[in-house]
């Protein structure tokens, strides 16, 4: 028995995330319930800090997304600001743990935004 299994080239792969990352940036351009950034865990609050990083990137990053929109900045200060997030100022398991994870998707995402842009 064969079994015949269709993979996505890059090109395809590269092209969907950019229609990804195009999504989510229309998606959080949008003035969204604070309670759409967050992970909620049964039985479990977030912390009083935690909450804090989710109010900051729940402040931030709609701003980011219709600056980005009207070109006001460049795929490079956006992916720059998720990566500064990711990985500077916080790491993606604290993130991990308290956003929700259309938003760690779409920050993952952006953080190889251009990477995306240079192979499309």
């Amino acid at each position: 028995m064969t079994v015949v299994c269709e993979v996505d080239t890059i090109e395809e792969v590269i092209k969907k995330n950019l229609e990804t990352i195009n999504d989510y940036i229309d998606y959080y351009q949008q003035d969204l319930p604070e309670d759409e950034y967050s992970r909620e865990i049964p039985d479990k609050e977030l912390s009083s800090e935690q909450l804090d990083i989710v109010n900051e990137i729940y402040s931030e990053l709609p701003n980011k997304c219709r600056e980005f929109k009207r070109g006001d900045i460049g795929a490079e200060q956006l992916q720059e600001y998720a990566s500064n997030l990711l990985y500077a100022k916080y790491n993606p398991d604290i993130l991990y743990e308290i956003l929700s994870r259309e938003v760690y998707d779409f920050l993952m995402l952006l953080d190889e935004f251009t990477f995306f842009l240079k192979k499309e």
